[in-house]
């Protein structure tokens, strides 16, 4: 695992060929570091009421959790920031299975 500087270097470096982010180094590091912060919440398995990433995002480790079950593995795309786009694309979780098969029973 490469350390923390040649990630920085290596992948932010705005003259670099390919960049997709072709800011400032220091909004690179900073959007790098946010990512990284966010990232480690989102696979921290915890949903602490204090934490203040979760109140600045409209999801936390649970949303997130469930992207990586089997059974959840086809919702919950956007991550880590983008989750209207799940409810736009209609790719949200909604629930238990087996309640949404009861549904569409009784909707039979």
């Amino acid at each position: 695992m490469p350390d923390f500087g040649s990630i920085v270097k290596g992948g932010w470096h705005p003259e670099k060929k390919g960049t997709t982010f072709k800011g400032q180094m220091r909004q690179g590091l900073l959007f790098f570091c946010l990512s990284t912060i966010k990232t480690v919440d989102d696979h921290c398995g915890y949903a602490l009421p204090w934490d203040p990433i979760q109140h600045i995002t409209s999801n936390n480790a649970a949303y997130h959790d469930i992207h990586h079950q089997t059974w959840g593995i086809k919702t919950n795309f956007s991550q880590p920031f983008f989750t209207f786009w799940d409810r736009f694309l209609n790719t949200r979780y909604k629930g238990n299975r087996q309640n949404r098969l009861l549904e569409k029973e009784k909707a039979v």
